[in-house]
């Protein structure tokens, strides 16, 4: 492999003076190595930019909150926690949506997918998803316009790649051509992923950067990684064929396989404790890239992932909280260390991130502490199904206020939940006397929205074939 060291040098505008930072070595695939080079060669380098923090935003896919230290009993990211106690632990944080390009645009936009354009669409219509709406301006335009240099790497291909709108006012985007780890794996696994963002954070500049980087190792299908295993007799000969998932959602009532249920759990924790180790050596890197307190770094994740709960698996087919609640973990200047009981959600990072680099938010972006998430159908592949269709072709909409949570169907139905004495959300408190205005609330705080119409997307042969090997089409 080629070695590529880079010494990063910051400007010290008051004395005119250049800071060799410590040199730190990376390892990158010769392929990789050269997308990058070719990437950062369109990031402005020759002149000074703004002066200004650097933020750095890492999204883990299909992380749910409940799997991950220091939520989780378990230590299964100590890595990860051991970064979060220094940082702002956000307990009661929710995604925007249950799938990847509805949160991603929501980070990106401070605003919620029906405003944002950004979602899926009903069989009818033809259209699997729209991309990020042209009309809505991005926090990497403002940034970048501002003089940072903007650089993205994400692992997700599938709705992560340009065409989606998501690459605006981004001076490198790496995902539409990153190789995939294999056939079978079709996308780059973490280690590949740290390297290229050390990389990137290496390179030489001289102004502040915006560094996003997506991890895709939690999402299915998993690499099987044995030694991360808690126990490696539990390592299956064969993993039980994902396909077979979708039999616990063909009728009300039908259990997911416990045995199957269990084995796919367990290389979902592998994969996170791989995936420890990767987020790790990146946060664990960033002093000596010079990225300290007065920097931004949050770390998130875009949704969560179901096993067998309320009778569905995976995710992007409902806003049950085992899909939308996510851990997010914030360093920077006005994030002290500690926990936090707030209801945020996506749209709050594109604030705290314009915020933390002094410059003024985007136009309509959410301001007010709200906590909402939508989910506008889910893919076709499960909509060609009149099982399936019956249950998930419909329009969702959550809100959350307190430890009170209502989600409402285009089909009319509503159930409402407690989440303090009911956080695995499986007795309705339709009855309640609260749960009636929480209802009319939601409808109210939706009707306040404009909607936005999303950009086309298309798919290539080869855009098929990726998201065939993700599960998201036929």
């Amino acid at each position: 492999m080629n070695r590529r060291v880079a010494v990063l040098l910051v400007l010290i505008v008051a004395g005119l003076a250049v800071i060799a930072w410590p040199r730190l070595e990376v390892a990158l695939v010769p392929s990789d190595d050269a997308q990058l080079t070719e990437a950062l060669s369109r990031v402005p380098l020759a002149e000074p930019g703004a002066q200004g923090p650097d933020i750095v935003l890492i999204v883990l896919d299909t992380v749910r909150k409940d799997r991950v230290s220091p939520y989780a009993d378990d230590a299964i990211t100590p890595k990860l926690a051991r970064w979060a106690s220094d940082a702002r632990v956000f307990d009661q944080a929710r995604a925007v949506s249950s799938w990847t390009l509805p949160s991603h645009a929501s980070m990106f936009t401070g605003r919620y997918p029906t405003e944002h354009g950004a979602h899926g669409d009903s069989l009818a219509s033809g259209i699997d998803a729209h991309g990020l709406s042209p009309e809505v301006p991005v926090v990497a335009e403002v940034l970048s316009e501002a003089g940072w240099a903007t650089v993205g790497i994400a692992a997700n291909r599938g709705y992560l790649r340009a065409e989606t709108g998501l690459a605006r006012g981004f001076h490198a985007w790496l995902a539409d051509s990153l190789r995939p780890h294999s056939l079978e794996v079709p996308y780059p696994e973490g280690e590949r992923v740290t390297d290229l963002a050390l990389a990137a954070l290496s390179a030489p500049r001289e102004r502040p950067m915006f560094l996003f980087v997506n991890y895709m190792d939690a999402h299915m299908p998993y690499i099987d990684r044995r030694e991360y295993y808690a126990d490696p007799a539990d390592f299956p000969a064969v993993r039980a064929p994902f396909t077979q998932s979708y039999a616990a959602t063909r009728a009300t009532g039908v259990p997911l396989d416990p045995v199957v249920s269990t084995s796919w759990q367990q290389g979902y924790d592998a994969t996170l404790r791989y995936l420890d180790d990767e987020v790790g050596r990146l946060l664990e890197a960033l002093p000596e890239l010079g990225i300290d307190e007065n920097d931004l770094v949050i770390v998130t994740s875009d949704h969560g992932e179901a096993f067998g709960e309320h009778g569905t698996v995976e995710h992007g087919k409902d806003l049950y909280d085992e899909s939308i609640a996510v851990p997010l973990f914030v360093r920077g200047p006005g994030f002290e260390s500690g926990r936090d009981a707030r209801l945020v959600d996506h749209t709050d990072l594109p604030r705290w991130m314009l915020d933390a680099a002094g410059l003024p938010h985007l136009p309509g972006m959410v301001e007010d502490e709200v906590q909402l998430a939508e989910l506008h159908y889910t893919r076709h592949k499960h909509l060609a199904d009149p099982v399936l269709r019956a249950r998930y072709g419909r329009v969702l909409r959550a809100y959350v206020a307190e430890h009170r949570k209502a989600i409402a169907s285009s089909t009319g139905d509503a159930e409402v939940f407690d989440l303090a004495v009911d956080p695995g959300e499986t007795r309705d408190a339709r009855a309640e006397a609260w749960a009636p205005p929480l209802v009319e609330r939601l409808h109210e705080r939706f009707e306040q929205l404009e909607t936005g119409e999303g950009g086309e997307i298309t798919h290539s042969a080869e855009d098929l074939e990726h998201l065939r090997s993700l599960g998201y089409v036929e």
